[in-house]
């Protein structure tokens, strides 16, 4: 954790600072390796297929983590419309077999990273639940703690049909 030392943080941009990139891991950094990959929009199924490719490409050249987000701003569409190809909506077949194959490949080199230390379990089970389907086993059963805790818990019976009490004692077991 860094010192406080009671002073105001220096504010001044990184350009006023006389860098000449902004530092890595600020926001400002962020915005312009993002900005990196906003492109027009694909046309046509083999423009899609290429940049595809290239998107591939350029993100091992460039060591960047390939991201559903990313991949929409180098074809030029907004992740929604990624997602309704995804499901076949307005699309051909060749359109919608070459998203899926992209999220695939996403999630594939995810994956990895999860296992090769490089991408943290948290945002990955997170990425997984937003982009690739995946859910809890027993979803349906959702603790959710806010204001008033115990108006939210499940019920017993909630907790049991989820199959969470399988060897655990119920009323009708209990030798009273």
């Amino acid at each position: 954790m860094p010192k406080t030392t009671g002073q105001k943080p220096n504010r001044k941009s990184w350009a006023a600072q006389g860098q000449s990139s902004a530092p890595e891991g600020s926001w400002a950094n962020i915005v312009t390796k993002t900005s990196f990959w906003q492109r027009e929009p694909i046309e046509t199924d083999e423009e899609l297929e290429q940049r595809i490719a290239e998107y591939k490409n350029l993100c091992a050249e460039r060591d960047h983590l390939p991201k559903v987000e990313t991949l929409c701003l180098y074809l030029g569409i907004p992740v929604t419309l990624f997602k309704s190809w995804q499901q076949g909506v307005d699309c051909s077949e060749r359109r919608k077999n070459a998203i899926e194959m992209a999220q695939t490949w996403i999630l594939a080199v995810e994956t990895e990273g999860l296992y090769e230390g490089i991408v943290q379990n948290v945002p990955y089970i997170w990425r997984s639940k937003q982009y690739h389907d995946m859910k809890e086993p027993n979803s349906d059963v959702n603790i959710n703690i806010g204001r008033s805790p115990l108006k939210m818990l499940p019920t017993i019976e909630a907790i049991a049909a989820a199959g969470y009490l399988e060897d655990a004692e119920t009323e009708e077991n209990d030798p009273k």
